[in-house]
């Protein structure tokens, strides 16, 4: 069973706080329970935070501004986003130069740039690299359409072509009691396709985000963390925070303002260090 733990006891305990965004700190129309002041308790503390996301689809100016605009204290300098583990990815698949289809946002295609990836077409067969990114910033099902046509045109000569997602996430929480699908399952569609016409092949996205090894790598380093420990991930989803907090090796919060219910956890074989409604200093 796990144990609840409030947001005092929380900030006492850690001295490096990993922080998801959507479902934690923010949803897509305002500041969740407690997060201004949850942020703020840490600086007074003399302590670290950085917000860890998947997004792809923002960078992490973009994404500092936004949480601005919903009163919380974040710098561009304290976010780390799924779209920046994209540079690593590139160097480490020799890809820099790379002609690459990105499914996402004008800068999702700067990620890809700053990478290296030379940004083509969805229609270009030339295509090395497919990127998908976000689930916004171009017609879904037209997009969707051309990369399985460029897929299986380059796989029937005899072709292959490196598939990539930042972003991992199924689900999204929209507003209050609402949601979307992110780039995480249009990378499932995609897949889908692929398996069907060639089910001997075993071609497939490789996932950079939570709760995959790199963000937490790159979001450790980044903290200057140097014993583990001392650090906690704090996010609102069981399969991508949770589980690759555990997989790390560090600590971890289940929140209850995202898409995970706390009611889940009696059922489920991941399991957090601990668990808390929200971030509201108050309720303590």
């Amino acid at each position: 069973m796990t144990l609840s733990i409030s947001a005092q006891e929380l900030l006492e305990r850690y001295e490096v706080f990993l922080l998801d965004a959507y479902g934690v700190l923010v949803s897509t129309e305002r500041a969740l329970p407690g997060a201004a002041e949850f942020l703020e308790a840490i600086r007074a503390r003399q302590k670290r935070f950085l917000v860890v996301t998947n997004d792809a689809s923002r960078s992490a100016a973009t994404i500092a501004k936004r949480q601005q605009g919903f009163g919380l204290s974040v710098e561009a300098s304290q976010v780390v986003t799924s779209g920046s583990l994209l540079s690593g990815y590139f160097q480490r698949k020799n890809l820099v130069g790379a002609p690459t289809i990105v499914l996402g946002t004008g800068e999702s295609n700067d990620y890809v740039r700053e990478a290296g990836g030379v940004v083509v077409p969805a229609t270009e067969e030339t295509a090395q690299v497919i990127a998908v990114c976000d689930d916004a910033g171009y017609d879904l099902r037209l997009a969707i359409d051309d990369v399985i046509t460029v897929l299986f045109r380059r796989l029937d000569r005899g072709q292959t072509c490196e598939l990539v997602v930042p972003n991992p996430d199924l689900l999204y929480l929209r507003g209050e009691q609402a949601y979307g699908i992110t780039s995480g399952s249009v990378a499932l569609i995609i897949e889908a396709a692929l398996k069907l016409r060639y089910p001997r092949h075993s071609l497939s996205f490789e996932r950079l985000g939570k709760p995959h090894t790199p963000m937490y790598a790159e979001a450790v380093a980044r903290s200057g963390a140097s014993d583990l420990s001392h650090v906690v991930m704090v996010g609102d989803q069981l399969v991508t925070d949770i589980l690759g907090a555990v997989n790390f090796g560090i600590d971890s919060v289940l929140v209850g303002t995202g898409i995970t219910r706390l009611d889940e956890l009696n059922d489920s074989k991941i399991q957090p260090t601990f668990s808390m409604a929200d971030l509201s200093l108050a309720s303590d």
